[in-house]
């Protein structure tokens, strides 16, 4: 033991001033552990410091979970961005393709109908003939008009003219006639222009033309109660001929009309009115047919 003399300096203990930091506080050992466990042990730490940082854990979790959410959702949205483009501009590309497309098959169309259509024929020219105050008048069908018979040249055909005009089926001949108040009634012949003007016969009328136009068949002009004849004239040798030439010994004749000519002209087809005399009200209506060579007529 050191024993303090008398005159020994006392030497007076040196204190932190209150600016300095306070010491650690001592942390206490627990019972039965040595100094080296006491350095390996866990530091302990204040509830509250645990709880901030681990709100800051949570936060900074938070905002990557953040951060790779848009990171990951911003690649779909260029994605959806660019089908949806693609499809624009496929929907656009189909429709102009298909605009395209009708252009063209309207423009086959069109050259098809301008190649299969037929270039339009100019209609021929055609005529009617006509009677008018008695002359014979020829109307083309592109509007001209001429008069090409006129009954001033034909005095005995009276006030009234001609009456009737028939036109032969190529149209080349024509074939009239006058009729009572005229003085001389008569049947006439012609080409189409009234130039070759040539008289039939006398009190004949209703002219029928031949489909080779080389005969005519017409009847004799007679009052009624009288029988009425088909009588047939040849061009080539200006003959007449009577096809019936009616007996009226018995009483009953017949009043006929000839209409036209058997396809090859070998009979000149026909209609009747039969009449008889001792019994006028049975009068008999009916069709026949008359042979050229032979005269023969057949009822039908």
């Amino acid at each position: 033991m050191y024993l303090m003399k008398k005159d020994d300096p006392i030497e007076t203990p040196k204190y932190p001033s209150f600016s300095q930091e306070a010491p650690p506080t001592p942390v206490p050992v627990p019972q039965g552990m040595d100094m080296n466990e006491l350095k390996n042990a866990p530091v302990p730490v204040e509830a509250s410091q645990i709880s901030t940082e681990t709100a800051q854990q949570q936060s900074q979790i938070s905002q990557v979970v953040t951060e790779k959410e848009k990171s990951s959702k911003f690649p779909l949205l260029i994605g959806f961005l660019i089908v949806l483009a693609i499809a624009v501009y496929g929907f656009v590309a189909y429709l102009y393709f298909g605009n395209q497309k009708l252009r063209q098959d309207s423009q086959k169309a069109s050259d098809k109908s301008a190649i299969t259509q037929p270039t339009p024929i100019a209609m021929a020219e055609t005529f009617q003939y006509l009677i008018e105050n008695g002359n014979i008048k020829k109307v083309s069908s592109k509007g001209s008009e001429q008069i090409i018979v006129n009954k001033a040249g034909y005095p005995e055909t009276g006030l009234i003219g001609f009456t009737n005009v028939i036109v032969s089926d190529s149209g080349d001949f024509i074939c009239f006639w006058s009729l009572p108040p005229a003085t001389k009634p008569a049947l006439y012949y012609s080409d189409s222009g009234g130039e070759t003007v040539k008289q039939v016969n006398e009190k004949v009328k209703n002219c029928a033309w031949s489909n080779k136009e080389d005969k005519l068949a017409y009847i004799n002009d007679a009052a009624e109660g009288l029988p009425v004849d088909i009588f047939l004239y040849d061009f080539e040798n200006e003959l007449e001929k009577n096809l019936t030439n009616q007996a009226t010994a018995s009483g009953v004749f017949r009043r006929y009309e000839a209409t036209s000519f058997f396809s090859d002209d070998t009979k000149v087809l026909c209609s009747f009115e039969e009449i008889n005399k001792a019994q006028p009200a049975l009068e008999t209506l009916g069709n026949c047919e008359i042979d050229v060579t032979t005269g023969k007529v057949t009822d039908k």
